[in-house]
């Protein structure tokens, strides 16, 4: 039971947070770097190339930014519980994010012990 109800919660975290705090925060920062990069002329004005840039900047912040928020809530969330959680996501750029919200929740559940 312990495992099934681990499943369910971890992977509502992981949805609700990639909800409301890493997919805001993914597309702040790219608008930030998109904004510098076009303002130092640094590629040129085609739509398509902006396209592209625009989606290769995004996924690298969602990356970096859901490792960063997951690793916390993770090891928050075992610490404070007592044992693991478990998440699922069906996207590639939230795996990273949910290999160390797993990690993660299973060494705060063991410091909990």
């Amino acid at each position: 039971m312990n495992l099934f109800l681990g499943i369910l919660i971890g992977t509502a975290m992981l949805w609700i947070l990639g909800l409301l705090v890493v997919n805001p925060l993914a597309i702040y920062f790219t608008k930030r770097q998109l904004n510098q990069i076009l303002n130092a002329g640094a590629i040129p004005q085609d739509q398509n190339v902006i396209t592209a840039q625009t989606s290769s900047i995004f996924t690298r912040n969602y990356i970096l930014i859901d490792v960063i928020i997951l690793s916390i809530a993770g090891f928050l969330m075992g610490y404070l519980a007592g044992w693991f959680f478990i998440g699922i996501s069906w996207r590639a750029r939230d795996w990273p994010g949910l290999i160390a919200f797993i990690g993660l929740s299973i060494l705060g559940s063991y410091l909990h012990w």
